[in-house]
């Protein structure tokens, strides 16, 4: 299951509702300010914490959003753990004719859904983006499981062998109840 943080400008709530219900629906978690945010929460923060922890943000593209301050905070935010190595997706979701490339440059190599036409066909590529690549991330998770495990028997091993070698084994020493056989 993918967690999925939804940025959007507050006059697209309605589209950003649309859209979260239908990641809901299809077993994914969903990060979305209205349902997450506290009172007394330092939003500034609070975003920075779950963007770190989201694999997908979906960027509602439009011209209110252009225009967000928020949005381009939590872009910004994104693009910034990106470059500290994380692994997480950004997707472009065009609710409008915004032109993607003048609205967020930074956004223009990363491929994008077209949501301004209500169509199945464009609901289950957003779909299919979020299902395929979490599949990977599962088997990647479970290969890193098995590393950690066959690390950690090594590690164990290793200890056990050290702790049999320091207890029976001493050079020039003939071991008799403990002591010196001289």
């Amino acid at each position: 299951m993918a967690i999925v943080f939804i940025s959007y400008a507050r006059e697209d709530s309605e589209r950003a509702t649309e859209i979260e219900n239908l990641i809901l629906a299809s077993q994914h978690e969903v990060w979305k300010d209205t349902s997450d945010l506290l009172p007394g929460e330092k939003i500034p923060l609070r975003i920075s914490k779950a963007l770190s922890t989201c694999d997908y943000l979906l960027i509602l593209v439009s011209k209110d959003s252009a225009e967000s301050r928020w949005v381009h905070f939590e872009l910004d935010t994104f693009l910034m753990s990106q470059l500290s190595g994380t692994h997480q997706t950004a997707i472009p979701v065009i609710l409008d004719n915004t032109n993607l490339k003048e609205a967020f440059p930074e956004l223009s190599a990363y491929q994008a859904v077209f949501f301004n036409e209500r169509s199945e066909q464009e609901t289950a590529k957003l779909i299919h983006i979020l299902w395929e690549p979490n599949k990977k991330s599962q088997q990647e998770k479970e290969n890193v499981e098995r590393l950690e495990f066959a690390v950690d028997l090594a590690v164990r091993a290793g200890n056990l062998a050290m702790r049999y070698y320091n207890s029976s084994y001493r050079p020039n020493q003939a071991v008799t109840g403990g002591k010196n056989a001289s």
